[in-house]
């Protein structure tokens, strides 16, 4: 058991590796591809490559992971389709670190599911965190970026996100690998209908699009995923939302090397209360798992 959790933790770590740098891919793509149309290149590309590796486990598939994926696919669909259109208007760094901020709402999302009250340092996590957002996002006109807002919501839609993958997988019976391919089905079919409906159909694709969208599909979403999805079935959802929350860390390194961001004090500023309530939080649960001598 302690072997499957630190590889759960490992593979974790990997899949924030390659998410951090994803938000500087993206930035870079969806100036060519509308959001909606990358997401479905994206994400049909991840399902059809994951088919094909684990063709063998498709006969397992019933109504159960089919209803259970989906709806992991349509959370999935919200969060990543708010987090795209975000990324249009604010900077890879900026929308790396506000969507870290799940990490502080897991907690709460726990409440909700499980009946679990937030110990007392979730909440502080939770202040310290709103006050490192308002330093990121409020300039000094004292307005807020439409797109650093979009990627607020989407942080709150992958908590719920990561919550009902914690609930779905918990199970030893669960195919984490079936949840996966499911849910980026839902998801490419949801961004497919979306972007035939707003926007415009994107023409010839350059090599560098292209490169973009197979990286996004495949490293970043088929492999990463199901990394994510796999570990989580032996962690709790707290704690792998700390781990996660290290994309933000790697988005702002890939950001600044890669796409030149230039962070003002402000926004550094900001950003060391976002790390820091998510340390908070994950200390605190640390001292609660202890004391269930859960893993």
């Amino acid at each position: 058991m302690k072997d499957k959790t630190l590889a759960a933790k490992l593979g974790l770590v990997c899949a924030t590796l390659i998410w951090g740098a994803s938000f500087v891919v993206v930035k870079s793509t969806v100036e060519e591809i509308p959001p909606h149309y990358l997401m479905a290149y994206r994400f049909s590309i991840a399902c059809v490559f994951l088919c094909l590796v684990f063709f063998k486990r498709l006969k397992s598939l019933n109504i159960q992971y089919a209803k259970k994926g989906a709806a992991l696919g349509i959370l999935l669909f919200c969060a990543y389709s708010l987090q795209t259109i975000g990324l249009t208007m604010t900077t890879p760094g900026k929308n790396a670190f506000l969507t870290s901020a799940y990490s502080v709402i897991v907690p709460f999302t726990t409440w909700i599911f499980e009946r679990e009250r937030p110990l007392a340092k979730h909440f502080i996590a939770a202040a310290v965190c709103v006050s490192g957002v308002g330093f990121v996002t409020i300039d000094a006109g004292l307005t807020v970026n439409k797109g650093d807002l979009l990627t607020l919501a989407c942080s709150i839609a992958y908590a719920v996100h990561m919550q009902m993958v914690y609930q779905f997988t918990r199970s030893g019976e669960s195919d984490a690998i079936l949840y996966t391919i499911i849910q980026f089905a839902a998801t490419a079919l949801a961004s497919w209908i979306v972007a035939a409906v707003f926007e415009k159909a994107p023409g010839a694709v350059s090599s560098h699009a292209a490169l973009g969208i197979i990286f996004l599909a495949i490293p970043a979403s088929a492999v990463a995923l199901a990394l994510q999805t796999a570990g989580q079935k032996h962690l709790k959802a707290e704690t792998a939302s700390i781990i996660l929350s290290l994309e933000a860390v790697f988005g702002v390194l890939f950001s600044m090397v890669l796409y030149a961001e230039k962070l003002t004090a402000q926004i550094i500023f900001g950003f060391f209360l976002i790390f820091s309530s998510l340390l908070v939080s994950e200390l605190q649960y640390g001292k609660q798992k202890k004391k269930a001598g859960a893993s």
